[in-house]
């Protein structure tokens, strides 16, 4: 046995408060061999923490009975007074147990003068003992989550590191050796200085440019990448909304409370004079943190709610998702808006055309719209605004679903909308999606012409809005050729090898799956694609990558860009419709470096004989110029693989974890399935799939409840038709209307609840599925139809059961149990944006058993050996 774990068989722990509290139970989950003796003036607190394990949490009565029962102490309480109290006190000080070899360890955060002279006192009362000032900083979540920043008073040569890294590695990821006692204190008073400081400055530069016009979320992004970068704005954003798991877009609930950090503040001002440091900004951050602490609207909220405190943060809150793009629809609102009584002072005056040449211009470049008598036979649909059209019907994402069930419900298995000057026909039943885009293939295999999203944001090389043709077909071949089922097998270690790190990382941190789900779509489709392994969030490339996919979720929003409401109207100059072509081609520049480097970097080590074995290494051998295909198509290729495995397939199993949250009888159905079949003595894996019917079903339902986006799967037809008995134009959008046929109760029984057992008896492959001749034997239609069907469905489908699977056989899914024993209620709406992306939502995930834990603990330690010749 090690030494650390001899030690470590016994921890006490003084001060159960905010940050106290999740950081002793942090203790007691990750150190399961460990008994905590804990005391606290509250009892409440001691009570809370000894429910979660009473045989290993033992309550004591006095500091010094904690420090008797133990060889290391944490302490951690509000002020100076409280610590000198707690070790220094003569009738039941921590000075009065035994210090022998103990180790203190202060996580306070106080002035440098007590900590110091507490240091001595312990020095001379008992010179084996070892007192450490170790602050903390990363607010009552990170307490919770087990990602705290600890910053010692230390260095790494002291006999004690070792053990001292082992233990704060049980509540926090960051941890560092600060050299001399106190120096961990002044780390974190400078820290708390410096980022207090921070808040405010990105408090008043976003009001700036709040109140010139601009959008926060665009703002926070230039921040972001330019000189004004900072964690602050990047995690903490103190504008509600830009952020959406920041504490601003949640009422400015957790975080770091206000009265916290401006005690901090002062007590970093009385640390510059003791070190006679000059601080010019230290007196107006220390007044406007004084003035929020005694704000009773600020007070008890997180420190960053100083941008809605007082005048320096009279600020709009401003929440949009939308781009700072003018949308035909904006551009009606703002015609009526600047209508004034002398007359015909409209949008000239800004420089914007006035309604009426808006309209002249509409019907010359759309002349068959008014005059072509073959409309009055389109299919039913709701009413629409002149010019317009139902543009006013998708402006909310989030009631788009709601929306086309209705209309499908009143009009009819196909009906009609328009959308600015786009016709938009809408397939709501299994029987017309495989009439029209499966039997008439060749008519509606293409896209809608996209001036932003296909000619200028992608530079015509992006497959996803290509139109059907030569190209499209050359690039489809390769995809298909490399992507097919046994093509597919190959990649099986890859979704092994991520899927045991998502185990461990589920183990060690259960609070962060939302970001480990997200990081397992994105690694294994970047080392299907290029061989490139993603080991953590934090990974610049990921960070490109998830710019990339919002820059196509940006322009895939339906009405969001007048331009692509009428594409006519792109050869207009652009000042006209807003900013549409500048923010293209920024997307574009962006985009393709990230992808033109990603791609010339393959071609140079797979010249070299370095490339490990992937797509785009097949790919590249296979000559794709002799195709036509250059350097960019190519890109913009293995590119839109990334797109199309990075965010579906996190956004698919995140939705699986809220189903589980909000469904547990379906989870401990999966469970029981899995315990039968695979028992707890192994993992599920590859050769178990057709054993587990109900998992599989599991999965479907998943994608059939909530598939991967919010409007249906685009094609466009590439010349006129009829479909009984009603007229579809030229170009209009062909939309896969999954929402309607999954939820409809004519197919599917109580179609909004959640319920795996409707697809027992489709034990086939959503793959095998797809090629049915009875659309009614489809099982979902999240793959798409027809020549665009998803390429890479038997690589999606496996990456879904494998993790899944492997998931409920090692872990429960619960609703949150919040620290005063209430249950919190998870979050159900989606993410602005095309995508169904969950809102990020809070649950409990617990290993299920010991046994559980060390068969994942083993695989991971295996992994780690045969992944290790994956590239990060």
């Amino acid at each position: 046995m090690s030494t650390q774990s001899i030690e470590c068989k016994a921890i006490g722990f003084i001060g159960l408060g905010t940050m106290g509290l999740p950081m002793a139970m942090n203790l007691v989950k990750k150190l399961p061999d460990t008994t905590l003796y804990v005391f606290d003036i509250s009892d409440d607190a001691v009570r809370h923490v000894k429910e979660f394990d009473p045989t290993r949490v033992i309550a004591c009565k006095s500091a010094a009975h904690v420090t008797n029962q133990t060889n290391i102490l944490i302490t951690i309480v509000p002020e100076g007074n409280h610590v000198r109290d707690v070790y220094l006190n003569p009738s039941e000080g921590v000075v009065t147990a035994d210090l022998g070899n103990k180790i203190l360890i202060d996580c306070s955060t106080i002035d440098t003068e007590t900590s110091a002279a507490v240091a001595e006192k312990i020095k001379r009362h008992e010179s084996t003992a070892s007192f450490y000032d170790a602050p903390i900083s990363g607010g009552s979540l990170g307490a919770e989550k087990g990602s705290l920043t600890f910053m010692v008073g230390s260095s790494k040569s002291d006999p004690h590191w070792a053990l001292l890294e082992h233990v704060f590695s049980k509540m926090g990821k960051s941890i560092f050796p600060c050299g001399a006692p106190t120096m961990g204190l002044y780390a974190k008073l400078s820290n708390n200085y410096c980022s207090g400081l921070i808040a405010i400055a990105t408090s008043e530069a976003m009001n700036i440019g709040m109140r010139a016009g601009l959008d926060p979320k665009v703002l926070a992004g230039i921040f972001s990448a330019s000189t004004a970068q900072s964690t602050i704005c990047d995690k903490w954003c103190p504008v509600p909304g830009v952020v959406p798991e920041a504490p601003s877009s949640h009422g400015y609930q957790g975080g770091f409370k206000v009265q916290l950090m401006r005690k901090d503040f002062a007590l970093a001002l009385e640390a510059a004079k003791t070190v006679n440091a000059e601080t010019f900004l230290g007196k107006a951050g220390l007044d406007v943190y004084t003035g929020a602490s005694n704000d009773p609207k600020c007070r008890d909220l997180d420190s960053r709610v100083v941008f809605s405190h007082a005048d320096v943060t009279r600020l709009r809150e401003v929440s949009s998702p939308k781009p700072c793009t003018m949308s035909f629809l904006t551009l009606i609102e703002e015609v009526l808006r600047l209508q004034t009584k002398n007359g015909y002072q409209t949008l000239l005056g800004i420089g914007i055309m006035v309604p009426l040449a808006l309209f002249g211009l509409y019907i010359f470049y759309v002349p068959n719209t008014i005059t072509d008598r073959r409309r009055l036979k389109l299919p039913p649909g709701p009413p629409g605004w002149p010019l317009i059209g139902n543009l006013y019907d998708f402006s909310d994402s989030e009631q788009v679903r709601y929306k086309v069930r209705q209309w499908h419900k009143k009009f009819g298995d196909v009906f009609y909308t328009r959308v600015g000057g786009v016709d938009y026909v809408w397939l709501s039943s299994p029987k017309a999606v495989k009439d029209l885009m499966d039997k008439r293939s060749s008519i509606y295999s293409s896209r809608p012409y996209l001036p932003l999203a296909q000619d200028v944001a992608s530079g015509r090389s992006r497959q996803l809005f290509m139109a059907y043709g030569p190209e499209w077909r050359s690039l489809r071949r390769h995809s298909h050729a490399l992507l097919n089922y046994n093509a597919a097998v190959k990649y099986q270690p890859v979704q092994d090898f991520e899927s045991k790190v998502v185990l461990n990382d589920l183990l060690e941190n259960p609070e962060e799956f939302y970001t480990i789900n997200r990081r397992y779509s994105a690694s294994v489709i970047m080392l299907v694609t290029y061989g490139h392994r993603i080991p953590s969030f934090k990974d610049p490339l990921i960070t490109k990558i998830y710019s990339v996919l919002e820059h196509v979720s940006v322009v895939m929003a339906p009405g969001a860009f007048a331009v692509e409401s009428f594409p006519s109207l792109a050869v207009l100059p652009e000042w006209l419709l807003g900013n549409w072509y500048s923010l293209g081609k920024k997307f574009f520049a962006h985009d393709s470096r990230v992808y033109l480097e990603l791609w010339e970097t393959l071609k140079k080590n797979t010249d070299e004989g370095s490339a490990p074995d992937c797509f785009c290494k097949d790919f590249y051998l296979n000559k794709p110029e002799k195709s036509g295909i250059n350097d960019l198509l190519a890109a913009y290729t293995c590119g839109g693989l990334i797109e199309a495995g990075s965010e579906t397939t996190a956004t698919t199993i995140n939705n699986w974890t809220l189903a589980m949250v909000l469904y547990p009888d379906v989870m401990r159905k999966a469970q029981e399935e899995l315990d039968r079949v695979i028992g707890p003595g192994r993992m599920p894996d590859f050769q178990d799939e057709a054993d587990l019917p109900y998992v599989r079903a599991l999965i479907k339902e998943t994608l059939r409840w909530r598939p991967v986006n919010k409007y249906g799967m685009y094609h466009a037809s590439s010349e006129d038709d009829w479909y009984e008995g009603h007229f579809i134009p030229k170009d209009s959008v062909v939309v896969l209307n999954w929402w309607a046929i999954h939820r409809d109760p004519s197919i599917h029984s109580n179609p909004d609840e959640f319920q795996p057992e409707r697809y027992l008896s489709k034990p086939l492959t959503a793959a095998e599925y797809i090629n049915v001749n009875d659309a009614s034997e489809r099982d979902h239609f999240s793959y798409g139809a027809g020549r665009r069907v998803c390429p890479g469905v038997h690589l999606a489908e496996k990456s879904l059961y494998l993790v899944i699977s492997r998931t409920l056989w090692g872990f429960n899914i619960s609703k949150r149990k919040a620290q005063d024993g209430s249950i919190v209620e998870p979050e159900t709406k989606m993410m602005e944006g095309f995508f169904s992306v969950p809102v990020p939502f809070e649950c409990d995930i617990s290993v299920r058993s010991p046994q559980h834990a060390s068969i994942i603990r083993e695989a991971y330690r295996s992994s780690q050996q045969d992944g290790l010749h994956y590239r990060e």
